[in-house]
């Protein structure tokens, strides 16, 4: 099977996945908590918080799927948008063709904006299937990078520096059951700092309101550091919540 069959298959296996997600999300919340052993960071929805919740202080090179070497630190005077996923991972390509496109489509004109999906997979990940990935979900190398490197500088970096979740990965696996990871997407204003993090594939177990809530947030924040630059680095980074 080519890798266009492949990204096909994926996607037609996505659609069902969407029939299913509100019956399953349940399932996912519980299986990450067992895993991780902390509870999906959406129970804090609409809670106070400071602007910033923490800046990166270490960098990350991983190719695109254009065949480009990138690094974290390219994105420094961008508002940028990242998550985890594999391609073999229904629930990530629901993920990544739906909230993230809808982030995507919202924002991806404006060019301080990028999005970065990276694969906790890149043995199987190549870049030549990353292309065909992201053609499927419509998404330019310009604005929106699915990455791959070496998997444990990736992973050291998630845990270490983006303090995800540590990914599980079950060798005796196959296809989306192979790797458990974090579904949180995070938000970053200039300079590497975090100021926002949801989980929208947890969130669903709550209801589409409560869903429909997060994804807006994320859409709030991201609207907001685009408008207004954040304080040079040295400054207090504890700003209003707004």
């Amino acid at each position: 099977m080519t890798d266009k069959a492949k990204i096909i298959t994926i996607y037609g296996t996505a659609a069902v996945v969407a029939v299913a997600v509100i019956g399953t999300s349940m399932w996912i919340r519980n299986q990450r908590k067992e895993m991780f052993g902390r509870k999906p960071q959406v129970v804090d929805v609409g809670k106070e918080e400071p602007g910033v919740l923490r800046e990166l202080e270490g960098d990350l090179t991983v190719t695109n799927q254009a065949g480009e070497e990138v690094k974290i630190s390219d994105l420094d005077g961008k508002v940028w948008v990242v998550n985890q996923f594999f391609a073999n991972c229904p629930v990530c390509l629901k993920q990544n063709s739906g909230d993230l496109i809808a982030l995507y489509k919202e924002f991806g004109s404006n060019p301080d904006f990028q999005m970065v999906s990276i694969s906790v997979d890149p043995e199987r990940d190549t870049v030549e299937f990353l292309a065909d990935y992201a053609t499927a979900v419509g998404a330019d190398a310009k604005n929106w990078w699915f990455v791959r490197g070496e998997k444990e500088k990736v992973y050291r970096f998630l845990t270490e520096q983006m303090k995800y979740a540590a990914v599980v990965e079950r060798p005796e696996a196959d296809g989306a059951q192979r790797f458990a990871h974090d579904f949180g997407i995070q938000v970053y204003g200039r300079g590497r700092r975090l100021v926002r993090q949801r989980d929208l594939v947890s969130a669903m177990s709550f209801g589409e309101d409560y869903h429909a809530q997060s994804l807006k947030e994320l859409k709030e924040r991201i609207a907001l550091r685009l408008e207004e630059p954040l304080p040079p680095r040295g400054e207090d980074a504890v700003e209003s919540g707004e």
